[in-house]
């Protein structure tokens, strides 16, 4: 089975001590882009600060892909198979 995922990805590079050269890069992820923009513009940051010609709150698709795995079989199971084949 198939999902498809829409998401808007908003980039931050925080700097926790300001004595260090310690940068750490987050990445946000919003389901609407309206609340993804107005953050963004809220902490100046409208343009991705990895790379200063991309806009921030881009549109994302993520296509995730689930397969069921069968279990395996119990201990004794084909005796219990047998058993209640016998019955009916």
């Amino acid at each position: 089975m198939t999902v498809k995922s829409v998401f808007y990805t908003l980039w931050l590079i925080t700097q926790p001590d300001i004595m260090s050269d310690q940068v750490i890069h987050h990445m946000i992820t919003f389901e609407s882009q309206k609340n993804c923009l107005e953050l963004a513009e809220l902490l100046g940051q409208s343009k991705t600060p990895m790379f200063d010609q991309k806009k921030n709150c881009r549109k994302t698709i993520a296509w995730d892909t689930y397969y069921h795995v069968p279990l395996a079989k119990p201990e004794g199971f084909d005796a219990l198979l047998r058993q209640r084949e016998t019955r009916i």
